[in-house]
C-alpha cells in the first residue's frame, strides 16, 4: 500500500506555503446563494449576506468563485464508513445531502477526524471538512487585488522556449488574473510532452485543470487521485487554468 504524504516541492516553496495569508472576498449583494457546484441549478447550500467576508479558494471561473463554506452549512458521509467519527476508507465522498444522488462537494482521506453533528438512516451529518469548497456568483463578489511580482511570468517563459513542443504558442491571457493561488483535486495524466493535466476522480472525462511543473517529480503520480495546491495560469486557447503546484499530496491508493 502507497504511503499517504504530502511532497512540497522546493524549500523556498515551502516558506511560501506557511507565509501565504488567506485571500477573501466580500459579499456585495444581501442573501446571495452559496452552492454546491459552479452552476446555476446547484443545490442550494446556504446563502451569505451584504459584506460577509468568505475565504478565497478556487478564482479560475470566469462566472463563479469557490470559497470555503460557512461553517453552520452541514455535509453528509455514508455511515458505514465512519468509526468514532474516523474516515476508515482511503477516500470517502462528502455530499451536498444525505443520499446517492446529491453532487460530491469533496473527497477526503482514510483517518480524517469529523466533527459529527448527527445521524440520519445511513447517513453522518457532519461539520465542513477543509476539503470543501462552495460557489457564489462571481456577479455578488468584490475580489482584492494580489500582489504579484515579476515570477509569475516565469511559466509562460518557459512554455515560449518549448513552443514547438506544444501545439501552438502558449501566451498568457491578459484578460484573467494570473498567479492566483487555488487548490484542486483529480487524477493526474499526461497531455503531450511538456503538460499535465487532472481529471474529475468520479467524473474521469472532466478536465479540472492543466498542470506543469517538473517532469520527473510529476511522472510519479501519474494515474493517482492528487490534491494539488499551488499558483494558476492562464493560456489563451486552454479551456482551463494552468496550476504550477507548490505542493501534491496523495489522496488515494
Amino acid at each position: 500500500m502507497k504511503k499517504v504524504g504530502v511532497i512540497v516541492l522546493g524549500l523556498m516553496l515551502c516558506f511560501a506555503v506557511l507565509a501565504d495569508e488567506p485571500r477573501r472576498v466580500t459579499v456585495t449583494g444581501d442573501r446571495v446563494s452559496l452552492r454546491a457546484a459552479p452552476k446555476a441549478n446547484a443545490v442550494l447550500l446556504d446563502r451569505a449576506g451584504l459584506n460577509d467576508s468568505l475565504v478565497l479558494v478556487d478564482d479560475s471561473r470566469p462566472e463563479w468563485v469557490g470559497v470555503r463554506p460557512p461553517q453552520e452549512i452541514d455535509f453528509w458521509v455514508g455511515a458505514k464508513y465512519v468509526k468514532d467519527s474516523i474516515v476508515l476508507p482511503t477516500r470517502l465522498n462528502v455530499r451536498s445531502g444525505p443520499s446517492l444522488s446529491h453532487g460530491v462537494i469533496c473527497i477526503i482521506k482514510r483517518g480524517a477526524e469529523l466533527t459529527v453533528r448527527g445521524l440520519l438512516d445511513d447517513w453522518v451529518r457532519i461539520a465542513p471538512p477543509a476539503e470543501a469548497v462552495v460557489w457564489i456568483s462571481r456577479a455578488y463578489v468584490q475580489i482584492p487585488e494580489q500582489e504579484t511580482d515579476a515570477s509569475i511570468d516565469a511559466p509562460f517563459e518557459e512554455l515560449r522556449v518549448m513552443a514547438e513542443e506544444v501545439s501552438g504558442l502558449l501566451q498568457p491571457d491578459l484578460d484573467k488574473d494570473q498567479g492566483i493561488d487555488a487548490q484542486f483535486q483529480g487524477v493526474l495524466q499526461s497531455e503531450g510532452s511538456v503538460l499535465y493535466k487532472l481529471t474529475h476522480i468520479v467524473q474521469t472525462n472532466t478536465l479540472v485543470c492543466y498542470v506543469r511543473g517538473n517532469k520527473e517529480q510529476l511522472d510519479e503520480y501519474i494515474n493517482q487521485a492528487l490534491l494539488m495546491n499551488g499558483k494558476i495560469f492562464w493560456a489563451k486557447g486552454l479551456k482551463r487554468p494552468m496550476l504550477v503546484p507548490k505542493t501534491i499530496e496523495v489522496i488515494c491508493e
